[in-house]
């Protein structure tokens, strides 16, 4: 059994404001330029799946638009800016023979300038590059890859990217490496946000091994960064904060590609973090596949990543069924001191996800996407989950739900190789939602 620190809870009394159930789904069509890439096959609980679609990468603005990252079918990669009702693409920057695997946006930038992770199928090489809103590009960093071992990604079966700006003046990119010899690990670096100068003896060159799956994020209180890993292998069989220094869950794993989790999303609280995952219910850790997958919600210390409850489970075991690609946003204005607003979680109901021997496979028509809200501190339920549509999803293993500055949660899908991106969406209303009262962990000394 896993031991957590003791935790004192402390309590803060605020005002209720009118309950009322999240308001009415509104979806919303735009057409790209051209059709998105279909997506690759990758590993992800415990056998290769398909992802469907390619990754969208999406990064609300404080005017309330959207930059939307995305690689089209010819494998060109590009950047669309939304317009505030998202309903309209203001323009598209294009990065012919790039891929697009991340996008960021330093926080009090507006005007559409932004910062793109791309990556180079061909050659295997990655950069960052700086792009101001007259698309004129202010710096460009071909990613030095520190371990001399270390080779650049040559694929993406494996592992994820992500690029995400810190509150005092850098960018970071959280990737999947491969060595030489043929294993898989990550890299964490930093860059400086005005020259795109790579930070020296900061991240790391070589992390969780094999690097399964990972998110990284920026808080905006502690102004720290963020990084969570899925490993099958070092430094442990679990899901890692910042390379091991703590271990949110401790889940089977066979050193081969095989692991009993996969990350789904975070989002800030006040002085924490919530985090939901998909884990393997049984805790008996062995090298083969679990036999039930469920969707966990756990609180991490906002500074440090340190486990702050235990798991919450906010999924029932439904035999043959596993519970996947799940997604976390705050729904509400940005938490106090003395008041908390609810987060916005979703997760997919898979009938096929306990097929552990087939490969290969794409999004079945049976899967159903259900969506809740709950209480950031407890993890327990606001309003109950319901099911959404069968037309509406979300990427497969996306980090899909982002908070727009009116505080409305919204993400976006597609069909793979169709022009057309589709824009869901959860409106917030300052008379619409529920504040919850505050229980918030005291920090660990």
């Amino acid at each position: 059994m896993r031991c957590f620190p003791l935790i004192a809870f402390l309590t803060a009394q605020i005002s209720l404001l009118n309950a009322q159930l999240l308001p009415q789904l509104t979806l919303t069509n735009v057409t790209l330029p051209f059709p998105l890439l279909a997506g690759d096959q990758a590993w992800r609980l415990w056998v290769m799946r398909d992802l469907y679609a390619y990754p969208l990468y999406v990064v609300p603005l404080q005017n309330g638009r959207s930059l939307i990252g995305w690689t089209d079918s010819n494998l060109n990669g590009h950047v669309s800016l939304l317009n505030t009702k998202d309903d309209y693409i203001m323009w598209t920057r294009n990065f012919n023979g790039l891929h697009v695997r991340g996008v960021a946006a330093i926080t009090n930038v507006t005007d559409g300038a932004f910062a793109v992770f791309l990556w180079n199928a061909t050659e295997s090489s990655v950069s960052l590059s700086y792009w101001n809103a007259d698309n004129t590009r202010k710096w460009r960093t071909p990613i030095n890859i520190v371990n001399p071992w270390v080779s650049k990604p040559t694929k993406f079966k494996i592992g994820d990217s992500r690029a995400a700006y810190g509150g005092d003046g850098f960018f970071a990119v959280y990737y999947h490496v491969r060595s030489y010899d043929g294993h898989e690990g990550d890299a964490l670096y930093y860059f400086d946000s005005q020259t795109g100068a790579q930070r020296p003896n900061t991240g790391w060159g070589w992390g969780c091994s094999h690097s399964m799956n990972s998110l990284l994020d920026f808080h905006p209180t502690s102004k720290k960064s963020m990084a969570l890993c899925v490993s099958d292998c070092y430094a442990d069989t679990a899901i890692l904060v910042f390379n091991g220094r703590y271990k949110i869950q401790r889940v089977n794993g066979n050193c081969a590609g095989g692991a009993g989790a996969e990350l789904g999303g975070m989002a800030a609280n006040f002085n924490t973090w919530g985090v939901v995952f998909t884990s393997q219910t049984d805790q008996t850790i062995v090298s083969t596949p679990p036999s039930q997958m469920e969707v966990g919600y756990m609180v991490l210390n906002g500074t440090t990543g340190q486990p702050m409850t235990q798991l919450k489970w906010l999924t029932t075991p439904n035999p043959g069924f596993w519970k996947t690609d799940a997604a976390i946003a705050r729904w509400g204005p940005p938490s106090t001191s003395t008041r908390e607003s609810p987060l916005l979680v979703g997760w997919a109901s898979d009938p096929e996800g306990s097929k552990v021997t087939t490969n290969w496979y794409g999004l079945s028509n049976n899967m159903t996407y259900s969506v809740a809200l709950i209480n950031p501190t407890t993890g327990d339920f606001i309003q109950q989950p319901i099911d959404l549509p069968k037309s509406v999803f979300w990427g497969r293993r996306d980090d899909p739900f982002h908070t727009k500055a009116d505080g409305s949660v919204m993400w976006v899908y597609g069909d793979r190789n169709t022009n057309i991106l589709r824009i869901a969406k959860y409106q917030f209303s300052s008379g619409s939602a529920t504040a919850v009262n505050r229980m918030a962990p005291a920090l660990p000394i």
